[in-house]
């Protein structure tokens, strides 16, 4: 699915997919909004998510998703809404935000991160 190179959205919510993110997540250029949003995903965030340089929306909340934000997501420099809630994200917050320009909404909620605020 993710290898359709012309996909621009992927609204994939409220199902029961199981299993984790696919590697190959990041073949899809042109991806603009993906939303698989309440699933029962795990495992973590695949690190060439931060190559999709087209995503503006970005929302995983909602599954079982683990570990630690990927550094990559700071190469989202179009990303607008970052959705992560209801997670089991966990250590410090590491990104530098100021290097999402255009980000409107941040949601981190309910997830295990610890530490300073960034």
């Amino acid at each position: 699915m993710f290898e359709i190179e012309e996909l621009l959205s992927l609204r994939l919510e409220l199902n029961k997919f199981r299993g984790t993110l696919p590697q190959d997540y990041s073949k899809a250029k042109n991806l603009e909004e993906s939303s698989l949003y309440n699933n029962l995903l795990g495992g973590t965030i695949p690190k060439g998510i931060g190559t999709i340089e087209k995503l503006k929306t970005l929302n995983l909340s909602s599954n079982f998703l683990e570990g630690q934000l990927p550094k990559s997501l700071e190469n989202l420099s179009n990303l607008e809404r970052l959705e992560l809630f209801g997670n089991k994200l966990t250590r410090s917050i590491e990104l530098e935000l100021e290097k999402l320009k255009n980000l409107k909404e941040l949601i981190l909620s309910y997830n295990r991160f610890e530490g300073d605020l960034p």
